[in-house]
């Protein structure tokens, strides 16, 4: 008898939580927009970490700009899935990164940037749902994906402490893809057809470029170099979004 008024509760809940999200709206498309702080070897600025030996290159990464288009399902009440792209930027520390290349190789340089690092894929994964009331919830997420990274693009000009000789070198962009997990959580505010969210999300990846092609214009005649690494990127983002439900 208990057994049979426990899951008769458990139905009635379940139902109720079923109706509840079919009236509210369960699908929404929107999109957040906020900064990104790259953290660890993404945000070093110490050049002595260019070596073979290195678990990570320093990515001299400054505070950039990410934007997600995102698409939810809510599958009941409290749980459901997102899937979104993203796209984002960190711009090179340039002033910082040719003072300390200098300081590794004793010279005075100066280097100019092109391109940022890029990052650009698709996310998906479970989202959990804490309504304090109709209209306003907590929202913890986690997703997983893949995405394609962009490496800088710079040149790098300077005179060697040594002999006065002129140093001159470009560096070319390059791609690869590599696996993203991100975590987090926010607040979404629900009006009428529309929901006002607030997220702040911490994401991981290894980039892993190879053979990353670069001209010293040093040498007469300029001699092609390449060299292969592996960048951690790692980065929060705090991002503000408007999403309309359907």
């Amino acid at each position: 008898m208990k057994t049979k008024t426990l899951l008769f509760i458990l139905f009635i809940v379940a139902a109720c939580s079923y109706s509840y999200g079919q009236s509210y709206g369960r699908t929404s498309l929107g999109v957040e927009l906020g900064p990104s702080i790259p953290f660890g070897d993404y945000a070093s600025n110490d050049a002595g970490q260019f070596s073979d030996s290195a678990a990570s290159y320093p990515g001299f990464a400054k505070t950039g700009m990410v934007i997600r288009l995102v698409f939810e399902h809510r599958l009941t009440h409290s749980l459901g899935i997102q899937a979104d792209f993203m796209f984002g930027y960190n711009n090179l520390n340039q002033v910082a990164m040719g003072d300390s290349l200098g300081n590794k190789i004793d010279a005075d340089l100066s280097l100019s940037a092109t391109r940022p690092w890029n990052l650009g894929g698709l996310m998906a994964g479970p989202f959990f749902r804490i309504p304090f009331t109709e209209e306003f919830s907590m929202i913890i997420r986690g997703k997983v994906g893949g995405i394609g990274v962009y490496s800088p693009e710079y040149k790098i000009v300077g005179t060697s402490h040594e002999d006065q000789s002129k140093l001159e070198y470009y560096q070319y962009v390059d791609k690869t893809f590599a696996f993203i997990w991100s975590a987090g959580g926010g607040f979404q505010y629900r009006l009428e057809n529309y929901t006002l969210n607030l997220y702040g999300d911490y994401f991981g990846m290894n980039a892993d470029f190879i053979d990353v092609t670069g001209q010293d214009w040093s040498q007469k005649p300029p001699v092609e170099t390449t060299y292969s690494f592996r960048q951690k990127i790692n980065a929060l983002t705090i991002t503000f979004g408007v999403s309309y439900v359907f």
